[in-house]
């Protein structure tokens, strides 16, 4: 998954590229960024290669958390970074 400001329009999309452990996943990917003004959004992605959100507005600093499920049991928080949109 990965991040790519646009710096057009200063939204933030994310998008699934698949990897190892994909197919353990349980359900849907949960995503959830805190843009720079606080307001907090929560999305779902779904686990098919180039399934994707956009968030729009995202000038500034956004922490994005992607947390996943896997049949296996347990929920992982597999990315917390902060993401800069120019």
């Amino acid at each position: 998954m990965a991040g790519y400001p646009s710096r057009f329009t200063h939204d933030l999309t994310i998008t699934f590229s698949g990897g190892k452990g994909q197919d353990l996943l349980k359900k849907n990917i949960d995503v959830r960024v805190t843009k720079s003004t606080g307001e907090v959004i929560t999305e779902t992605l779904e686990p098919v290669i180039g399934d994707e959100i956009t968030i729009k507005e995202a000038k500034g600093e956004n922490r994005v958390e992607i947390t996943v499920s896997l049949v296996t049991g347990g929920t992982y928080k597999i990315i917390d970074k902060i993401v800069e949109v120019p």
